[in-house]
Protein backbone atom coordinates (compact mmCIF):
# COMPACT_ATOMS: atom_id res chain seq x y z
CA UNK A 1 0.00 0.00 0.00
CA UNK A 2 3.28 2.54 0.87
CA UNK A 3 4.36 2.17 -2.89
CA UNK A 4 0.67 3.42 -4.36
CA UNK A 5 0.80 6.01 -1.91
CA UNK A 6 3.98 7.07 -2.83
CA UNK A 7 3.25 6.94 -6.99
CA UNK A 8 -0.33 9.46 -5.75
CA UNK A 9 1.69 11.66 -4.28
CA UNK A 10 4.65 12.25 -7.04
CA UNK A 11 1.77 12.39 -9.57
CA UNK A 12 -0.19 14.89 -7.36
CA UNK A 13 3.04 16.72 -7.14
CA UNK A 14 4.47 16.77 -10.93
CA UNK A 15 0.89 18.03 -11.55
CA UNK A 16 0.77 20.63 -9.07
CA UNK A 17 4.24 22.24 -10.67
CA UNK A 18 3.12 22.18 -14.25
CA UNK A 19 -0.15 23.99 -13.49
CA UNK A 20 1.77 26.18 -10.76
CA UNK A 21 4.37 27.59 -14.18
CA UNK A 22 2.10 30.03 -16.52
CA UNK A 23 2.70 30.35 -19.66
CA UNK A 24 3.05 34.02 -18.89
CA UNK A 25 5.94 33.15 -16.73
CA UNK A 26 7.83 30.83 -19.04
CA UNK A 27 7.85 33.60 -21.65
CA UNK A 28 9.33 36.47 -18.97
CA UNK A 29 11.66 33.72 -18.18
CA UNK A 30 12.66 33.96 -21.85
CA UNK A 31 12.83 37.68 -22.01
CA UNK A 32 14.94 37.75 -19.48
CA UNK A 33 17.58 35.27 -21.13
CA UNK A 34 17.00 38.50 -24.18
CA UNK A 35 14.44 36.26 -25.61
CA UNK A 36 16.29 32.70 -25.18
CA UNK A 37 14.92 29.77 -23.34
CA UNK A 38 16.54 26.07 -23.09
CA UNK A 39 14.98 23.65 -21.21
CA UNK A 40 17.92 23.10 -18.58
CA UNK A 41 17.33 26.85 -17.80
CA UNK A 42 13.14 26.34 -17.34
CA UNK A 43 14.01 23.39 -15.18
CA UNK A 44 16.15 25.30 -12.83
CA UNK A 45 13.94 28.34 -12.81
CA UNK A 46 11.02 26.32 -11.71
CA UNK A 47 9.86 23.02 -10.12
CA UNK A 48 9.64 21.07 -13.88
CA UNK A 49 11.54 18.05 -14.70
CA UNK A 50 13.03 18.61 -17.85
CA UNK A 51 10.50 15.98 -19.67
CA UNK A 52 7.65 18.85 -18.58
CA UNK A 53 10.11 21.77 -19.21
CA UNK A 54 10.67 20.08 -22.83
CA UNK A 55 6.92 19.49 -23.11
CA UNK A 56 5.54 23.09 -22.07
CA UNK A 57 8.26 25.26 -24.14
CA UNK A 58 7.11 22.31 -27.31
CA UNK A 59 3.74 23.60 -26.63
CA UNK A 60 4.80 26.99 -27.09
CA UNK A 61 6.53 26.74 -30.01
CA UNK A 62 3.75 25.03 -31.64
CA UNK A 63 1.30 27.89 -30.62
CA UNK A 64 3.96 30.53 -32.71
CA UNK A 65 5.49 31.81 -29.46
CA UNK A 66 8.61 30.31 -29.79
CA UNK A 67 11.08 29.49 -32.65
CA UNK A 68 12.98 26.37 -32.36
CA UNK A 69 16.98 27.01 -33.43
CA UNK A 70 19.55 24.35 -34.05
CA UNK A 71 23.07 24.71 -33.54
CA UNK A 72 25.01 24.17 -36.54
CA UNK A 73 26.13 20.79 -35.21
CA UNK A 74 22.78 19.79 -34.99
CA UNK A 75 23.01 17.84 -31.50
CA UNK A 76 21.52 20.90 -29.10
CA UNK A 77 18.61 23.54 -29.50
CA UNK A 78 16.83 26.02 -27.69
CA UNK A 79 13.91 28.19 -28.05
CA UNK A 80 13.54 31.55 -29.48
CA UNK A 81 10.63 33.79 -28.69
CA UNK A 82 9.48 34.59 -32.47
CA UNK A 83 8.63 38.44 -31.37
CA UNK A 84 9.99 39.37 -28.54
CA UNK A 85 8.18 42.90 -28.66
CA UNK A 86 4.41 41.46 -27.92
CA UNK A 87 5.73 40.73 -24.36
CA UNK A 88 7.21 43.47 -23.20
CA UNK A 89 4.56 44.77 -21.37
CA UNK A 90 3.70 41.61 -19.84
CA UNK A 91 5.00 42.99 -16.38
CA UNK A 92 6.71 40.99 -13.62
CA UNK A 93 5.80 37.70 -12.46
CA UNK A 94 6.50 36.46 -8.95
CA UNK A 95 10.46 35.56 -8.86
CA UNK A 96 10.96 31.91 -8.03
CA UNK A 97 14.92 31.06 -6.99
CA UNK A 98 16.52 28.29 -9.02
CA UNK A 99 15.04 24.69 -8.28
CA UNK A 100 18.07 22.12 -8.62
CA UNK A 101 16.97 18.65 -8.50
CA UNK A 102 17.61 17.31 -4.84
CA UNK A 103 18.60 14.25 -7.03
CA UNK A 104 21.07 15.61 -8.86
CA UNK A 105 22.50 17.78 -6.29
CA UNK A 106 23.52 14.68 -4.28
CA UNK A 107 25.60 13.13 -6.86
CA UNK A 108 26.67 16.56 -7.90
CA UNK A 109 28.48 17.40 -4.50
CA UNK A 110 31.66 18.45 -4.60
CA UNK A 111 33.35 15.49 -3.22
CA UNK A 112 31.39 13.26 -5.49
CA UNK A 113 32.46 15.87 -8.59
CA UNK A 114 36.19 15.49 -7.81
CA UNK A 115 36.28 12.06 -6.74
CA UNK A 116 35.19 11.37 -10.39
CA UNK A 117 38.07 13.70 -11.69
CA UNK A 118 40.41 11.84 -9.76
CA UNK A 119 39.56 8.55 -10.99
CA UNK A 120 39.81 9.81 -14.70
CA UNK A 121 42.93 11.04 -13.46
CA UNK A 122 42.35 14.40 -12.88
CA UNK A 123 40.85 15.40 -16.12
CA UNK A 124 37.13 15.55 -17.10
CA UNK A 125 34.61 16.78 -19.14
CA UNK A 126 31.20 17.59 -18.71
CA UNK A 127 29.68 14.56 -21.01
CA UNK A 128 32.13 12.67 -18.53
CA UNK A 129 30.73 13.50 -15.47
CA UNK A 130 27.20 13.25 -16.86
CA UNK A 131 27.68 9.74 -17.98
CA UNK A 132 29.65 9.29 -14.81
CA UNK A 133 27.47 10.42 -12.02
CA UNK A 134 24.50 9.78 -14.26
CA UNK A 135 22.82 13.54 -13.98
CA UNK A 136 21.56 15.66 -16.80
CA UNK A 137 24.24 17.06 -19.06
CA UNK A 138 23.42 21.17 -18.12
CA UNK A 139 23.69 19.78 -14.12
CA UNK A 140 27.23 18.39 -14.96
CA UNK A 141 28.33 21.21 -16.63
CA UNK A 142 27.00 23.65 -15.02
CA UNK A 143 28.44 21.92 -11.30
CA UNK A 144 31.75 22.11 -13.16
CA UNK A 145 31.32 25.76 -14.33
CA UNK A 146 31.05 26.55 -10.72
CA UNK A 147 34.10 24.68 -9.56
CA UNK A 148 36.23 26.08 -11.91
CA UNK A 149 35.24 29.07 -10.38
CA UNK A 150 36.35 28.61 -6.99
CA UNK A 151 39.77 27.31 -8.54
CA UNK A 152 38.99 23.39 -7.96
CA UNK A 153 39.76 23.02 -11.57
CA UNK A 154 41.30 24.98 -14.47
CA UNK A 155 40.19 24.56 -18.20
CA UNK A 156 41.90 23.57 -21.86
CA UNK A 157 40.61 22.77 -25.24
CA UNK A 158 41.68 19.64 -26.34
CA UNK A 159 42.69 18.87 -29.55
CA UNK A 160 39.17 18.34 -30.88
CA UNK A 161 37.71 21.71 -29.42
CA UNK A 162 36.01 20.27 -26.43
CA UNK A 163 36.21 21.83 -22.65
CA UNK A 164 38.39 19.36 -20.64
CA UNK A 165 38.50 20.65 -16.89
CA UNK A 166 41.74 20.02 -15.34
CA UNK A 167 41.76 19.29 -11.01
CA UNK A 168 44.19 21.42 -9.07
CA UNK A 169 46.13 19.72 -6.66
CA UNK A 170 45.72 16.21 -8.43
CA UNK A 171 48.47 14.70 -7.08
CA UNK A 172 46.83 15.41 -3.01
CA UNK A 173 43.58 14.16 -3.66
CA UNK A 174 45.34 11.29 -5.64
CA UNK A 175 47.01 10.66 -2.37
CA UNK A 176 43.91 11.64 -0.36
CA UNK A 177 41.98 8.81 -2.10
CA UNK A 178 44.49 5.81 -2.14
Amino acid sequence: MGIIKSIRKEITRLRDANRNVSDREIIQYALDAEGILTVGALKMRTELKSWQAQNRLQKLAMQGVFKVVYEKNGSSWFYRLKRPELYKDLGPVKSRPAQPDPEEEDKLSDAAVISHAVALQGRITPATLCVKAQVSLEAATEKLKLLQQKDVFDIVLNDKGTIVYILNDFETFQEMMR
